[in-house]
């Protein structure tokens, strides 16, 4: 596990690619499908846990948990 809380941010750039911002750390996650997932987790103030091969802000999400 990278990092865990919840979302402080969501930014989709030109490409379509979602940032998502836990904390003072982003992901990227290029997934479409899971962007309504995340969103909502972001409206309601939920816990996320973020996954990823490489824990480095700023790199691609391996996957996530909503809770």
């Amino acid at each position: 596990m990278c990092t865990s809380g919840a979302i402080t941010k969501i930014f989709i750039d030109n490409n379509g690619v979602m940032e998502v911002t836990v904390g003072t750390l982003a992901y990227l996650n290029g997934n479409k499908d899971v962007y309504s997932v995340l969103t909502s987790a972001f409206v309601a103030n939920k816990l996320v846990y973020i996954y990823a091969p490489n824990c480095q802000p700023g790199t691609s999400m391996g996957g996530f948990a909503v809770r």
